[in-house]
Order: structure tokens, then C-alpha cells, then sequence
């Protein structure tokens, strides 16, 4: 029988940020695990992936970008090929890949499967494969590091690190009211399912709401009619848009008019408390970062305008940590945080001027 791998550290982050250890899964891999032999989406995936099992590092550089070449060199590169194939053994295939816009960059996600050992003694691990290309198809970004088989996470998955990119899903300035891994920082702390959610209101000047506006109107929070963003690509797999919002200070029930959006490898967000009638997409529909999906309202269990949103896994939905990438936190610049209660964010994200307005496409830029 098959093993699954013991989870080790982060193997390599190349020009991204972020360490957590996989979470420990029980001893056999999922039983529909048949990976396919080459990429379906993108062709240089091919290369760089029997690059990485063979070390010949040469093959990966020569599509790097000189900004990647500036912050990767070829004897770190090599002692990273040598780590993984030492303890992951070699590529059998891709479990499962995902392409997503982000900008100027084609972001490709791949779990590749690699297998040390044979017969009963073999072990699997996937690995997660995350590159970035730029409109010349040379590599800008690459991410290498073991990933887990998300059916075997058990709750609380807070050593989880999710494969999918997540944008804060909105522009501007947004205070964390409720965000963090403790009860303390997080009112959410005790659900199975939103145990790692966070809500965000918008802040202006130190202030939620308007001065000399009335308390009792939800058009007086600085947040109310912003508009509610993809936090990354993926397809909507459930709406809900005709619930009224709430009366400011008035508390109503469960989430209320928003939005959920798979984004494969298992991993699914939620968006919630939109305003009523200003959902502008559909069950089916592809969506990229950025892109407009709903208003910021007052509606379901909320007492005042303000996001929440929650990742869970898809089947047997269990709380997952979501970090957001590209933004700043408190001012300061960061790559990938897991933003905390008190602190205020923003996304740095470079999206096309035109979202900003809502169009339903996302232009390809």
C-alpha cells in the first residue's frame, strides 16, 4: 500500500514569501489519485518540472526574467533540486492544475505528484509547482514546496497553507475587525467552518462613518456600496441576493446576501453580508481577482456595513487559514500575511483601471 509522505518545511520559496509546515495526514493517499503525464494548460510547466527531478537547474533559468535572476541564483536553485529529490524522490505527474490572471502575469498552479520507494515502501507527496510568466512567457515568480492531500486535513487545519493566491478583496483601507488565530482576536475562533474568517470595515480618516450622518443609515458607513472583490480566480458555485440589509446597530441572521467561489485544489471561498440586488454574477461563471462581484452591505448576521469572508475546504467544509498576498499591513509592504484584529490592510495588487468600475470580464492585460 501507498504511503503518504511526512510533512516537512517549506522546500523552497523562490520570489514569494510565506513558511508553514503541511499538517500531518493519515497513511494512504486519496483513492482517485490518477496524475496525468504533462501539463494540459501550460507548456513550460513540462521543462521545469523534469528540471527540478533531474537538477538540471540550467533548463529553469534559462526562462527566468532578470528581476528573478537577481534574487534566485543557480547554486540555490540546484541545492533545491537536490532537497526534493532526496526526499521526494521523482515527478509521476500532475494531480491537479489552474491558471489564473493576475495583471500582466499568467499565474499556473500544478500539484505534482513525486514518489520515493517502491512496492509497499513507496511514499507519494505532492508537491506544489506555482510560477508566474509574463506576456513573453518568461519566469517571473516561482514558488516550489510539499503541499498535503487536502481530504486527509482534520479541524482545526491551522498549519494549512492554501495553494490558492487570495487578494484582499477590496480597494482601499480596510480595518480588521475580526481576524487572528485566537479567540481573543477572532469571535469566529469557536466555528469549525469560519474559524480563520475575517471581517473588514472600511475606515476613512479613523472614522467607519461619516460624521454628522446618521447612526441609523446604512449610506453613512464609509464602507456601504464599495464594491466586493474576487479575491481570486475561480468559478461561482453559489449566490444569494435577495435579502434585505439590516438597520445599523440591529443584528440579523447567518450571512445574508454574497457569494462563493471555488477555486479547485479543494479550497473555497465565501463572501458575505453584500448588499441586496448588487450581486453581478452568476452560478457558473468564471471569475478572476479583482473583478467586481457584489456591494459591501448590512445584510445577515451584521449589525453594520463591513466583508466578511471565510475559506473552507470544498467537500466536508472545514475552516482554513487565508492569507492574502500582495499587500500592506499597517503601511508596511508585504508579500503573504495573515492580517491580525486591530490592523488595517490594503491590497497592492496591480489591476486594470477598468474593474474598478465593475465590468463583468476581466480585461486581459
Amino acid at each position: 500500500m501507498r504511503a503518504l509522505a511526512r510533512p516537512w518545511p517549506l522546500l523552497v520559496l523562490l520570489a514569494a514569501a510565506g513558511c508553514a509546515r503541511a499538517s500531518r495526514g493519515p497513511a494512504v493517499p486519496p483513492a482517485a489519485l490518477h496524475p496525468q503525464a504533462h501539463s494540459a494548460l501550460v507548456g513550460e510547466v513540462d521543462e521545469i518540472v523534469a528540471a527540478l527531478g533531474s537538477g538540471e537547474v540550467e533548463r529553469i533559468a534559462a526562462h527566468m526574467t532578470p528581476r528573478l535572476h537577481d534574487r534566485l541564483g543557480v547554486a540555490d536553485l540546484a541545492h533545491a533540486t537536490e532537497q526534493l529529490r532526496d526526499r521526494y524522490g521523482a515527478p509521476q505527474g500532475i494531480m491537479e492544475e489552474h491558471t489564473a490572471r493576475e495583471g500582466r502575469l499568467l499565474w499556473y498552479s500544478g500539484l505534482v505528484v513525486f514518489a520515493r520507494g517502491r512496492g509497499p515502501r513507496e511514499v507519494l507527496t505532492p508537491v506544489l509547482v506555482q510560477l508566474a510568466l509574463t506576456p513573453t512567457r518568461q519566469l517571473e515568480r516561482l514558488l516550489v514546496r510539499e503541499h498535503v492531500f487536502i481530504e486527509h486535513l482534520h479541524a482545526p487545519a491551522e498549519h494549512y497553507l492554501p495553494i490558492t493566491r487570495f487578494h484582499v478583496p477590496a480597494e482601499g483601507p480596510w480595518r480588521v475587525a475580526q481576524g487572528g488565530p485566537t479567540r481573543e482576536l477572532n469571535a469566529h475562533h469557536g466555528s469549525v467552518t469560519q474559524r480563520f474568517a475575517y471581517d473588514l470595515v472600511r475606515f476613512v480618516d479613523g472614522r467607519f462613518r461619516a460624521p454628522q450622518q446618521p447612526r441609523d443609515r446604512n449610506e453613512s458607513f464609509y464602507g456601504y456600496g464599495q464594491p466586493l472583490l474576487a479575491p481570486a480566480g475561480g468559478t461561482v458555485v453559489e449566490v444569494v441576493e435577495d435579502i434585505a440589509d439590516n438597520v445599523p446597530g440591529v443584528m440579523g441572521e447567518a450571512g445574508g446576501n454574497g457569494v462563493i467561489i471555488d477555486h479547485g485544489f479543494g479550497e473555497q471561498s465565501s463572501l458575505w453580508h453584500a448588499r441586496p440586488g448588487s450581486v453581478r454574477v452568476k452560478v457558473g461563471e468564471r471569475v478572476e481577482a479583482g473583478q467586481v462581484v457584489a456591494e459591501v452591505g448590512n445584510s445577515g448576521r451584521s449589525s453594520g456595513p463591513h466583508i466578511h469572508f471565510h475559506l473552507t475546504r470544498r467537500d466536508d467544509p472545514i475552516s482554513l487559514p487565508a492569507p492574502f498576498v500582495d499587500l500592506a499591513v499597517d503601511g508596511h509592504p508585504e508579500d503573504l500575511a495573515l492580517p491580525l484584529k486591530g490592523q488595517t490592510i490594503e491590497s497592492r495588487a496591480q489591476r486594470p483601471a477598468a474593474l474598478a468600475s465593475g465590468p463583468r470580464v476581466l480585461v486581459d492585460a
